[in-house]
């Protein structure tokens, strides 16, 4: 911390939105705006207040989270409070806010710059920042093209389901013609049932049973999250390897070993071939004592494999590594739900419905209660199916190596520097970063856009987008405020 840190701070605290007596404060407009709690949009004005803190105090530029970046265009409307008030007196200096000029490379740098604020934030905090507000780089960037503003006069809001279920409802719309000879099929086979009495009583017992278990679905899967709480990593960290398996598996691998290679000037892109076709090729000349990764992967490059077929190599250098990443919690590849859970989620539902299926079949819900009970039943195995991936301990290694890693910015335009960084750094990058770690790079100008092409790194299609904005840095006199965001 700076001198001048503690002072900002305490002006920070001083600060009000608001005039007093006032009806429609700033939280209650954020929040209206956002469908927000006022006890959410509180939290996301005091985050708003601790990313301009790290514009004023951070020495590189700075990328707010898409709620954080909600409070920052609020503010902006109250042109007064932000400019002849907020910047004038609290930060002492303005703090711009600018859209980005689009492409690829915009979409790069504000990534990078979202985690150099996750990374700064902890250290001027002292914490890590809450992920509800501040989600990691992923998952930041993922969704950032499809925000829009809504009329919720004119139109309804229908949450998309999580699961891809499309067919559960393309097929029984298929189905529906045979309803009629499926049901008199049953009647034929099947004796007389429950009294005519019970029709109401079954049938709501057995909506009642369906929904309690999706609810159960929704309510553990939500106690997961919140219970699963983040441990700090050990000192010393995982290696390039472990972290290229965390952050991507077999491909991200690849693609660190391919960047070693690079750098170590064995290996190049060059037209071969009748059409002049971009290649990876092996220079013969140099002669290395390589690691097993790196040696495996040159032989293949030597063999003139595919970028599938060198993948695919990789595997029995990936498999330890994962197995490794599993001991220590990185990783974890148990199912969802537990077995008792399920059993208790399909049991209930299927009970109730073979149990009164020859009083469902005289009724005339018999298609509803079968199509309810059914996909009950399928969503229930599909959610128990899904894995969880990388721990809430793996996310945490990933967030603290993605702050260290990244490669310095210099000059007016904060681009990344020409200089390739020392080969320990470059795989750090190159294993938690993927692709941005060696954009702009002379050395890698070729290779990059050959792999790109055919080797996916596992990150979000939107994270290169130009949906982003953000801010330059001032003038050599002296920073006057930078910020960005991606939305």
């Amino acid at each position: 911390m700076s001198d001048s840190l503690p002072a900002l701070l305490e002006r920070i605290k001083s600060f009000r939105f608001d005039p007093p007596e006032c009806d429609l404060t700033f939280a209650d407009r954020l929040a209206r705006e956002n469908s927000w709690s006022i006890q959410y949009a509180n939290e996301v004005i005091a985050e708003y207040l601790r990313f301009c803190i790290l514009a004023v105090h951070c020495n590189h530029p700075v990328t707010p989270s898409v709620d954080v970046d909600q409070a920052w265009h609020l503010h902006l409307t109250y042109s007064r409070s932000y400019w002849d008030h907020f910047c004038k007196t609290v930060l002492q200096q303005p703090l711009h806010h600018d859209p980005t000029t689009g492409g690829p490379t915009e979409g790069r740098k504000f990534r990078d710059w979202y985690a150099r604020t996750l990374h700064s934030y902890y250290q001027v905090f002292q914490q890590h920042p809450p992920t509800e507000i501040w989600p990691s780089p992923e998952a930041r960037f993922a969704e950032v093209t499809e925000l829009r503003w809504v009329n919720t006069h004119r139109f309804w809001l229908i949450r998309k389901p999580v699961l891809n279920t499309a067919w559960l409802v393309v097929l029984p719309l298929a189905a529906l013609p045979v309803w009629k000879s499926l049901r008199h099929t049953l009647l034929l086979w099947l004796p007389h049932g429950l009294p005519t009495g019970m029709t109401t009583a079954l049938l709501a017992l057995q909506t009642l049973a369906c929904c309690s278990m999706l609810l159960l679905l929704l309510v553990s899967n939500r106690w997961r999250k919140t219970t699963e709480a983040p441990e700090l990593p050990q000192s010393g960290g995982p290696t390039a390897e472990e972290l290229a398996v965390l952050a991507g598996g077999r491909q991200r691998l690849l693609w660190l070993a391919i960047v070693r290679l690079r750098a170590l000037g064995l290996i190049d892109a060059e037209k071969r071939g009748l059409f002049h076709l971009w290649k990876l090729v092996a220079h013969p000349t140099r002669t290395v004592k390589l690691p097993p990764l790196e040696t495996t992967v040159l032989n293949g490059i030597r063999h003139q494999l595919s970028v599938a077929s060198l993948t695919r190599s990789v595997q029995p250098h990936h498999d330890p590594i994962h197995r490794h990443l599993q001991y220590y919690g990185l990783l974890n590849n148990r199912l969802r739900t537990s077995p008792g859970m399920l059993a208790v989620q399909l049991s209930i539902p299927l009970f109730i419905y073979f149990n009164g299926l020859s009083f469902f079949v005289r009724s005339l819900y018999f298609p509803h209660i079968t199509l309810l009970t059914f996909t009950t039943v399928v969503v229930c195995l599909i959610a128990s199916l899904q894995t969880q991936r990388v721990t809430s301990l793996g996310r945490n290694v990933l967030l603290c190596k993605r702050g260290e890693s990244l490669p310095e910015t210099t000059g007016e335009t904060q681009q990344t520097t020409a200089c390739m960084p020392p080969l320990p750094q470059l795989s750090i990058a190159a294993a938690v970063h993927g692709f941005s770690a060696v954009a702009g790079l002379q050395e890698f100008k070729h290779v990059l856009p050959l792999v790109q092409k055919s080797l996916p790194l596992n990150q979000p299609s939107t994270a290169d987008s130009s949906a982003a904005c953000g801010g330059g840095c001032g003038t050599a006199g002296g920073c006057s405020g930078c910020g960005g965001c991606g939305g």
